[in-house]
């Protein structure tokens, strides 16, 4: 936590974890349920699976655009 991020033009910064929940244990397909995703994020991520972040510079995002930790 607390780490920057830029991404293009952008920098955000990462103040804290996201929880998932158990809907990635439905499979969108035929909607089948394998609990086997979450168990490995509980195990091995501490059931996280990505990060809520605040803009700390405004600017432009473009698709292609090289994303990478500052500092």
């Amino acid at each position: 936590m607390g780490r920057r991020i830029q991404i293009g033009e952008v920098v955000v910064e990462v103040y804290k974890k996201c929880k998932r929940c158990s809907m990635v244990n439905i499979d969108p397909g035929d909607y089948s349920i394998d609990p086997g995703l979450l168990k490995t994020l509980a195990t091995s991520r501490e059931a996280c699976f990505g990060v809520y972040a605040a803009v700390v510079e405004t600017g432009v995002v473009r698709v292609g655009d090289v994303a990478g930790l500052l500092g």
